[in-house]
């Protein structure tokens, strides 16, 4: 099976230029940028949007690709399932702009292209949730991007000062930041060798020019004690004394980051006006951008020629300026990411004050024990579908297969033949694979966003034959396709939200054992509390229900070492406050939910289950 790349196309300017979305730019640059016209087939889908306010206009001319429409045969696809950029393989479906541009580097297999991955290609390949510079390439800076070509002369002819946003200053910032690699020390080494080189290399050319033969005596005195001896470099030194230039984002090396910001950087300054103004506001972006420059000219693949972006031009000239505050680090390791004392600790009186305010409401608020008429006989499961087979440590292994069971007998309940069945975050397949050996009629789709994980699943896929089972890997928001059971087990915090979000704008059923209460957040899409109930009648913000959700995660095993009884057993009270809140959700979409635990309620602390089903 070949590579395939699905592009959205917003609109057809004429046979040479389409408007695209910035998404589709940036993945398009860096198509051309690697040169893997060869070995990915390329499609561009033309969209159903009609909203070109934020579109980019580029040149297809002279590129090998199939155009076709989002039609009832195009649903078909496998890609019609999840946001556009896809790239789909013979090893799973991947969406999100870092993951789909990591794909088409490894599509190559080519050793001087993969080291755009860096070490270990670990470039970009950590999801946006863990990642500060998958973050910022993918959703920050897009962004971004997109407000600048939002932009007309009404932005600037009052104040003829445009304040940028956030993200340059973030960038440029980040540019005159010590440097921050694996073998940090090793590159030092290596750079004051270099220089010691190059100034020998001086030498001798002078003395040459000055008709001279003899060796040329080095100025011991001048030199530093590193450039006496680079391998005296100590570990110990501080990195920021290190002196180590930002020549590309992330060090010394090209990598994928810099192709995808160097693409909207392109795209930014062929659409603000007067760029040398903005070119001296931001001097360290712009000899970096003139060090791709260089690196898109010595490619000679002229990735940057695909641009037909229209430049505001004014009748005046316009300044620019960012904000001076502190900018959060793009490196994880940098010591200012932790801020223990920003860490919020909840008090009892603030927990007790919100379980009274839930109290006050009369519901019902209670978990009860699992039955399951549906036992799975677990010595006629193949090796490859059994926790064993997916290389769990041995003392994890009693605990995992108590879990499965409990949600697989569940699925096994209310799924029927023909269903499409999902396993959200399925990690690396255990209870998505298990499904798929025990319902052969359903089509079962692992989803999971961390690629080493869904390898992993892949390779037991395999090995058991299985046909009825697709890999999807992307973030929960990137899919978009319909199914009948939603099912999960233990997505972390906001991710349980989520997938049963998912659920309910399907009208599809679903069985989730959520995790990590304390890690729950409101974001673009999820506010809490969740349930009309509780924020109309019970009138409970935010920070109460977030009291709540933070002592769920107390609910310690009083049986496994010294804890306090009593704040466990609220511990286990505020799981089910949370997660009644969720039943009524359900509820009001027109579900017949269940909230159970799993028996036995050792086999994790986290042992709560919502089983919903759509009451037609």
């Amino acid at each position: 099976m070949s590579v395939k790349l699905y592009l959205e196309v917003l609109s057809v300017v004429n046979d040479f230029k389409v408007q695209v979305t910035v998404e589709t730019y940036v993945t398009l640059f860096v198509y051309r940028f690697i040169k893997c016209e060869d070995s990915v087939s390329l499609y561009l889908v033309r969209s159903q949007s009609d909203d070109c306010s934020k579109s980019v206009t580029v040149d297809v001319c002279g590129l090998d690709f199939s155009l076709i429409l989002r039609n009832a045969d195009f649903e078909k696809e496998d890609a019609a399932s999840l946001k556009l950029p896809v790239v789909v393989n013979e090893k799973c479906v991947v969406a999100g702009l870092c993951s789909v541009c990591r794909c088409l580097v490894k599509s190559l297999n080519n050793h001087e292209v993969n080291k755009l991955l860096g070490f270990k290609e670990g470039c970009l390949q950590a999801p946006s949730e863990t990642s500060t510079w998958t973050k910022f390439c993918e959703i920050d800076f897009i962004n971004c991007t997109k407000n600048i070509i939002e932009l007309n002369e009404k932005n600037f002819e009052e104040k003829k000062l445009f304040e940028l946003f956030d993200e340059f200053g973030t960038f440029e910032k980040h540019l005159a930041q010590p440097v921050r690699v694996h073998n940090i020390y090793k590159v030092a080494r290596n750079l004051a060798k270099e220089k010691v080189s190059v100034k020998i290399e001086q030498e001798f050319k002078k003395l040459s020019i000055e008709g001279h033969e003899k060796t040329p005596r080095v100025n011991k005195q001048r030199k530093s004690k590193a450039e006496r001896n680079p391998n005296q470099i100590s570990s110990s030194v501080p990195i920021d004394q290190l002196n180590i230039p930002h020549t590309f984002a992330e060090g010394q090396e090209i990598s994928l980051v810099d192709i995808i910001l160097y693409s909207c950087y392109h795209l930014v300054f062929k659409t603000l006006p007067c760029t040398l103004a903005l070119s001296l506001t931001l001097p360290l972006t712009s000899k970096w951008m003139s060090s791709l420059t260089a690196a898109e000219t010595q490619n000679l693949n002229n990735s940057s020629s695909i641009l037909h972006q229209q430049q505001l031009v004014l009748s005046y000239e316009v300044t620019y300026k960012y904000t001076s505050k502190e900018f959060p680090s793009l490196y994880k390791s940098d010591p200012k990411q932790c801020k223990p004392k920003n860490q919020k600790f909840t008090k009892q009186s603030d927990v007790s004050a919100s379980l009274d305010k839930v109290n006050a409401l009369s519901l019902s608020i209670q978990s009860v024990p699992m039955i399951s008429t549906k036992q799975i006989n677990w010595s006629k499961i193949p090796y490859e579908a059994l926790p064993e087979g997916g290389q769990l440590p041995e003392k994890r292994l009693r605990r995992k297969s108590e879990q499965l069971e409990c949600l697989a007998q569940c699925v096994l309940e209310i799924a029927k033949p023909g269903d499409r069945i999902i396993d959200f975050c399925c990690g690396a397949g255990h209870l998505g694979i298990l499904l798929a050996y025990l319902l052969p009629q359903c089509q079962v789709i692992l989803l999971e966003n961390k690629e080493e994980s869904l390898m992993r699943a892949r390779e037991r896929v395999d090995l058991l034959h299985l046909d009825n089972v697709r890999l999807y890997q992307c973030n929960l928001d990137y899919f978009i396709g319909n199914f009948d059971i939603g099912c999960s087990l233990h997505a972390c915090g906001v991710a349980t939200d989520i997938v049963l979000l998912h659920c309910l704008n399907r009208k599809a059923n679903f069985v989730c054992c959520p995790c990590c209460y304390g890690g729950i957040h409101s974001v673009s899409h999820i506010e809490y509390p969740r349930s009309n109930t509780f924020k109309v009648r019970g009138a409970i913000i935010e920070s109460e229900y977030m009291n709540i959700a933070h002592c769920a995660d107390q609910a310690h095993d009083v049986n496994k070492g010294e804890c306090n009884v009593e704040k466990s057993e609220q511990g286990q009270y505020c799981m089910d406050v949370v997660d009644t809140d969720r039943k009524l959700l359900a509820e009001e979409y027109g579900y017949k939910v269940r909230l159970m635990r799993l028996v036995p309620e050792e086999c994790t602390p986290k042992n709560r289950l919502l089983v919903g089903v759509f009451d037609k």
